[in-house]
């Protein structure tokens, strides 16, 4: 199965600053299930991802975690060490074997300031994680269930838990880390995934979600009342 994650480039000016040795960085592998940050760790480093697949989680007090990200090569987390804030908030898990760059902030703040193309990258890293964090608020709040699991899974479609196979997407999720990313009970999830399943918009095996992605696009974008005259 062909993957579509993003890959890690193999330079930039920000990557370029990781190997200032004025910027203190450890290389750190960690094994499945191990967490690369806890919610209450203080938050010291921001973390770059070389290899293996890292899962975001808000850590609301109960069973009911919400999955933020999935996270892949070439992609960054922890980045409440740069906001200054005392603890990380949220739980960083590696999936499977994971190669990270741990970096110390307090060492790379002050040279992002001298590195106007390192500073430029990184202001547009996190540009980008705000605005897909708040249309991601926003349809937390406006869509119907049903709409906010196929935008899910299209999100999804782009992480570091997608490949391609026979020409469709498959995405390597389980009923209840889906349903945290939505906020909805895994019930309502699994109800709403067989009812997909019945108009052959996807298809599901163990823990994988297979799709077209240009029909649940169209789904995505049509109204509820259409959206049963999809078909692929």
């Amino acid at each position: 199965m062909n993957s579509p994650e993003k890959q890690s480039p193999a330079s930039s000016p920000l990557l370029d600053l990781l190997e200032d040795p004025i910027v203190i960085t450890h290389s750190l592998h960690i094994l499945p299930g191990q967490a690369l940050y806890e919610a209450d760790h203080p938050a010291l480093h921001y973390f770059y991802v070389k290899e293996g697949q890292v899962r975001v989680f808000q850590v609301t007090g109960t069973p009911q975690w919400r999955l933020l990200a999935i996270i892949g090569p070439g992609d960054w987390c922890g980045s409440a060490a740069l906001a200054g804030l005392p603890q990380y908030g949220s739980r960083a898990e590696a999936v499977e074997h994971v190669l990270v760059k741990r970096i110390d902030v307090q060492t790379l703040l002050p040279r992002l300031c001298s590195q106007a193309g390192a500073a430029q990258e990184m202001i547009q890293l996190l540009a980008r994680k705000a605005t897909s964090a708040w249309e991601e608020q926003g349809r937390l709040a406006h869509d119907d269930v049903e709409r906010r699991v196929i935008q899910a899974l299209l999100r999804f479609a782009r992480s570091a838990a997608a490949g391609v196979q026979d020409g469709q997407i498959v995405v390597r999720l389980t009923h209840e880390h889906l349903a945290q990313a939505v906020g909805a009970a895994r019930e309502t999830v699994s109800l709403l995934l067989s009812d997909l399943r019945r108009r052959s918009l996807i298809t599901t095996g163990r823990n994988r979600i297979q799709f077209d992605l240009d029909t649940l696009q169209q789904c995505a974008a049509a109204p509820r009342s259409m959206r049963q005259a999809i078909a692929p």
